[in-house]
């Protein structure tokens, strides 16, 4: 399956469709080990991105350090400022450099839009992300707390009419990586995938860059660690009444037309009823999250009070710096 994603993928660089609104995904590099990884959110890359910090030892207590709008610990890895000596392939001038004939691997990692949409809005709506909260709490198609399946399903509905109505146009959402096409976050001018894997293809994954690692002198390859957002399990009757119709024919068009014999057979279903824990889980991050937000946004003032001091007193001093 990978070897008709990656075509596809190259193909946005080497002459087929390009995406209209191209957006910048955070990209990871590491030449010692020639690797290059590009972010397709909600494609398990929280996953792949610890993956990538313990193959380069990065600190976790750096990591972890960030006051950012994180619901965990383990999603402080998306907070790049944390990283120490990984580059973006923006600081990498000529990106066919970066190729499976020099010895690269250069990947990502697509998903079931059906599976992403509900893994985005459950994680990032649903949940109440601290960095979802504000403004966008007031939308007609931001969800409840759910006490019931009812609930999350007519709500998810509601925003899935609301999306394939506005989608680029929607409020906080249609410009955000994690709701956009994947078409757009995996297209980067100039640069040729050795794969694009399904995540399905996980095992596939970790089997070629083992030998890769081996092939660059780096015998080690660390677990794979899985950070779980999303308490509700899809099910059939969330993607009934239209929805799956509308993911497919509307919202994620291009990405049918560019992945979709990868998604045939549909995404995984849970076969059952989600539990009553679930809902008290998410009942409690959502009290969680909003106090997060808080707490972040009182850091960031502090820390805005404390440079504004810092300047105020050089200035008194007569100095262009607090540090001289």
């Amino acid at each position: 399956m990978s070897a008709s994603l990656t075509s596809s993928a190259n193909a946005l660089n080497g002459g087929g469709r390009r995406p209209r609104h191209v957006a910048t995904a955070a990209t990871y590099v590491v030449p010692e080990l020639r690797i290059a990884y590009v972010t397709n959110l909600k494609a398990a890359c929280s996953t792949v991105k610890w993956l990538i910090a313990d193959l380069t030892g990065q600190d976790r207590e750096r990591l972890f350090a960030s006051t950012g709008r994180r619901p965990t610990r383990a999603q402080t890895i998306h907070d790049r400022k944390g990283w120490v000596g990984v580059s973006h392939l923006a600081d990498h001038s000529d990106l066919s450099q970066l190729s499976a004939d020099n010895g690269w691997l250069v990947f990502t990692l697509v998903r079931d839009p059906r599976a992403r949409l509900w893994s985005a809005w459950q994680s990032k709506l649903l949940a109440g992300n601290p960095n979802f909260l504000g403004r966008v709490v007031e939308q007609p198609w931001y969800p409840r707390i759910p006490h019931d399946p009812s609930d999350v399903i007519e709500d998810f509905q509601r925003f899935v009419e609301a999306f394939a109505a506005e989608r680029r146009r929607m409020r906080r959402i249609g410009k955000d990586g994690h709701f956009r096409p994947q078409s757009d976050l995996v297209y980067t001018r100039g640069l040729s995938y050795t794969h694009v894997y399904d995540i399905g293809e996980i095992p596939t994954f970790e089997r070629d860059l083992a030998a890769h690692l081996v092939e660059v002198g780096h015998n080690a390859l660390p677990s794979l660690r899985k950070d779980n957002d999303t308490p509700l399990k899809l099910t059939k009757d969330v993607l009934a009444g239209g929805v799956a119709e509308a993911i497919e024919d509307v919202i994620y068009r291009e990405d049918f037309d560019r992945f979709g014999e990868a998604w045939e057979d549909g995404p995984s279903l849970l076969d059952g009823e989600w539990s009553e824990a679930a809902f008290v889980d998410l009942a409690f991050r959502r009290e969680a999250h909003r106090r997060i937000r808080d707490l972040s946004d009182t850091a960031t003032r502090l820390a805005r009070e404390k440079a504004a001091l810092a300047r105020e007193a050089a200035t008194r001093s007569g100095t262009d710096s607090p540090d001289r």
